[in-house]
């Protein structure tokens, strides 16, 4: 009977092993509120806000995820004209992450992505002849995006996560009240940092 007890015990150690791994495959659904900043060309200084993201992929292997996801940030400004002192800031990801030690506690990785971004915001400023003036502008463009991040797993399918990652591209298709502008391109370059949980629910190969 003894033989037979520990006999028992010594197959549930792998089997337990496997349930408790790590889960890095599979769907996955991300979601953090995040501290963005954004330097446009050719300002003195950087300004910076408050946001929530999220992003969902699928972990083709236990080191490769595929994602696409959404960062938006209320950006604070010194701008006068800007009403209410800040703009919106949005930014639309697809890219790829790499796991470097998939089925450890802390997993940190890589990620790359292309990103489409936009901005935002209301203006109004007082003309010659003292009348006020005002609306709404809108800008858009095309970025790249490189990162790095940690999980921290807590739950073999779920994870607490930080990242950094900084963009850079341009902006163009300036609109005041859906009147284009002309000439209106620049380029920026924003960084972001992360803070928020990671849910592999089902798991991949």
């Amino acid at each position: 009977m003894t033989r037979l007890l520990t006999f028992a015990a010594l197959l549930a150690v792998p089997l337990f092993a496997s349930a408790q791994q790590r889960n890095s495959s599979g769907f996955m659904l991300n979601v953090h509120m995040n501290v963005t900043s954004l330097a446009m060309e050719n300002a003195d200084t950087a300004e910076s806000g408050l946001g929530l993201g999220f992003r969902f992929g699928w972990g083709v292997t236990k080191n490769v995820t595929l994602f696409a996801g959404i960062d938006s940030a209320t950006i604070i400004t010194e701008d006068p004209t800007i009403v209410d002192g800040e703009y919106g800031l949005m930014q639309a990801n697809v890219g790829l992450i790499y796991n470097f030690r998939p089925g450890r506690t802390m997993l940190p990785y890589l990620e790359g992505a292309m990103t489409g971004w936009r901005i935002t915001s209301r203006v109004g400023s007082i003309d010659p002849a003292g009348n006020s003036v005002d609306g709404d502008v809108f800008t858009r463009g095309f970025a790249a995006t490189l990162g790095a991040g940690l999980h921290y797993y807590f739950a073999p399918r779920l994870a607490a996560n930080a990242a950094l990652s900084v963009t850079t591209g341009h902006f163009g298709d300036l609109r005041v009240n859906d009147t284009r502008g002309h000439n209106t391109d620049f380029s920026a370059t924003s960084a972001r940092l992360g803070l928020g949980l990671t849910w592999y629910p089902i798991t991949g190969r």
